[in-house]
């Protein structure tokens, strides 16, 4: 049970209005799910007498009280919007609310990537073509309409939609040019300019609008913490995912949690923290757990997390809960996570899972588990939508790469041969590391033999 004396404020003698409004909600809510105050509790592992309390107006929630509350019982954001209410109008300086809610965090947002502030947007009129968790609030699938960069200016004015036109389409740019070093800085740097100019907006707007302004702030940041992962500037990247998860947080933008934390993952992969990535995979389970999709992100980074480890228990483990929660997917999960359905969904999943089963092999010396990785990669690669440029490169490195640990070195260089320049050319950081562990399993089965000219090809430092 969680320990009141470290996380529950005090007890409050008097009920003030926001305190009665908050435990009126939570009271409604409470009943519609037809849990009782000890079930609550129990739930949630904290004390009768607190939920009571709460009920009552006598305690003012937390918000980690109320974001777990409004989770569980389907409020919609409701508790939390309510509870950072009370917060701000406290301004207390020791409630997780303020982080991101008043625009004075104490980890201050990364300065805008050093861009062309010269770029020129008005030949882009695109449509996203990738999978990112985003869902287009006026035109539902991230892939149905027309996503417009000349919003830039009212994005900042009206976040909740033209916010989102202009991220699509700024995602969409970026990954036209990811394959090339040319631009890339340049639309991470229109990204986090918006993300700064919408965080300002954060700090001066109206209270009843901070809620929506930090819901899209979230994706921003996110997306920026992934693009700053990408051009090799994990420091930075971690500023921005760390204010992504306060403010998706605090908004309720679920997807831009999970998509925060699973690149917070994926660093720590990369910095081979294992350890640490499987916490960060953990806590991207909890941000929703009533929702199968939710649950289906976050096993796929337990998974990544437990290969990279070498654990192929826990691997097995994770693998098996990520297909139980699929099966699970109803009408909600197809709407927030589309790309996690569909042939999106199949080389989203399968190419985790390859690159999981890869590791996994690399750690184990276990050919058999590469030879399932080719599979799997290869049938994300039978599903990859056409436009998804970035993510086909990845995947045929990635397939070589399991072939050649599978005993095959002349099938991974045949296969890689022809995509060696793009993904040597590839800002992209994951394809980077994708070649050189292409490299280091092609040097393992063919050291000095025939073919040591063909491996060398594959040097990244080249």
């Amino acid at each position: 049970m969680v320990d009141a004396s470290d996380t529950e404020p005090s007890v409050e003698t008097v009920a003030t209005a926001a305190q009665i409004r908050f435990g009126e909600c939570l009271r409604q809510w409470r009943a519609r799910a037809s849990f009782t105050q000890t079930r609550l509790a129990a739930t949630l592992r904290y004390s009768p007498a607190l939920v009571s309390r709460v009920e009552a107006g006598t305690r003012r929630a937390s918000v980690a009280f109320a974001r777990a509350a409004d989770s569980l019982l389907g409020a919609g954001g409701e508790l939390v919007e309510l509870a950072i209410q009370m917060a701000v109008e406290r301004r207390d300086t020791t409630s997780d609310a303020v982080t991101g809610v008043a625009g004075d965090a104490a980890i201050p947002l990364p300065a805008p990537a050093p861009g062309n502030r010269e770029f020129d947007l008005s030949a882009f009129s695109l449509r996203a073509a990738r999978p990112t968790g985003l869902v287009c609030p006026e035109h539902g699938d991230v892939h149905e309409g027309v996503h417009d960069l000349g919003l830039v200016d009212e994005a900042v004015r009206a976040p909740r939609t033209a916010g989102i036109h202009a991220l699509l389409a700024f995602l969409s740019l970026y990954d036209r040019f990811s394959l090339e070093t040319r631009h890339v800085v340049d639309v991470a740097a229109l990204v986090e300019r918006m993300a700064h100019a919408i965080n300002d907006r954060i700090a001066s707007g109206p209270l009843g609008q901070r809620r929506h302004m930090m819901h899209v702030a979230a994706d921003f940041a996110a997306e920026a913490g992934r693009m700053r992962f990408e051009i090799r500037q994990p420091s930075a990247a971690t500023a921005w995912l760390t204010r992504a998860t306060a403010w998706a947080a605090a908004s309720g933008n679920t997807p831009a949690h999970c998509r925060a934390l699973g690149t917070m993952s994926l660093i720590a992969l990369f910095e081979g923290d294992p350890c640490s990535a499987a916490r960060y995979a953990e806590t991207s389970c909890h941000t929703g757990r009533a929702r199968p999709w939710v649950l289906a992100h976050g096993h796929l980074w337990s998974a990544r997390a437990a290969a990279s480890g070498g654990d192929r228990s826990a691997f097995e483990r994770s693998v098996a809960a990520v297909f139980r929660a699929i099966e699970r997917f109803g009408d909600q999960d197809r709407a927030e996570a589309p790309w996690l359905t569909g042939d999106e969904g199949t080389t989203y999943v399968h190419t985790s899972l390859a690159g999981s089963l890869r590791d996994l092999s690399a750690r184990t010396g276990d050919a058999a588990i590469a030879t399932r990785g080719a599979l799997t990669a290869r049938t994300a690669l039978d599903s990859v939508p056409a436009a998804m440029r970035p993510t086909h490169l990845l995947l045929l490195i990635r397939y070589a790469d399991c072939l050649a640990r599978s005993g095959d070195p002349q099938a991974a260089i045949e296969l890689a041969g022809p995509a060696l320049n793009a993904a040597r050319a590839s800002t992209s950081s994951m394809i980077q590391r994708d070649l050189a562990s292409l490299h280091a399993a092609l040097a393992d089965v063919c050291p000095d033999g025939p073919r040591t000219s063909e491996v060398s090809m594959m040097d990244t430092s080249s």
